[in-house]
C-alpha cells in the first residue's frame, strides 16, 4: 500500500493574520474615516492654540516708563533727522547761491570726434 499523503498546515501570510485582529470593513470606506477624524480634531487643536497665542499676544502690556523712554528715543531721532536736513539745505542753498548764471556749463551743439 502506497504512504498516505498527509497535508501540511500552511503558515498564514502577515496579511491573513492582520485580518484576524483588524478585520476590513465592508462601508466601501475602509478604514480611512478614521484618519478623516484625527485630522479634523488635529486642525482643531491647531487653530486654538493659534486662537490663543494671538490673544496673548494683543494683551502685551508694557509700562508708563517704558512708553516714556520709547517716545522720548524717537523724538531724539527724529531731532537729528531734521538737523541734518537742515544741515543739507543751507548747503544746497550756499550752491546755488555761489554758482553763477555766467559759471553755468554750457552745451556745445556741434561736437568733434
Amino acid at each position: 500500500m502506497p504512504p498516505r499523503k498527509t497535508k501540511t498546515k500552511k503558515k498564514p501570510t502577515i496579511q491573513e493574520e492582520a485580518v484576524k485582529f483588524c478585520p476590513p470593513v465592508k462601508d466601501g470606506y475602509g478604514a480611512h474615516w478614521h484618519v478623516v477624524i484625527w485630522i479634523i480634531v488635529l486642525a482643531v487643536l491647531l487653530s486654538s492654540v493659534t486662537m490663543i497665542y494671538a490673544t496673548f499676544a494683543f494683551t502685551t502690556r508694557i509700562s508708563n516708563t517704558e512708553s516714556l523712554n520709547a517716545n522720548t528715543q524717537l523724538q531724539s531721532r527724529l531731532q537729528n533727522v531734521n538737523d541734518r536736513l537742515d544741515l543739507m539745505e543751507g548747503e544746497l542753498q550756499n550752491l546755488r547761491t555761489d554758482l553763477k548764471p555766467a559759471e553755468a556749463p554750457t552745451v556745445n551743439a556741434t561736437s568733434t570726434q
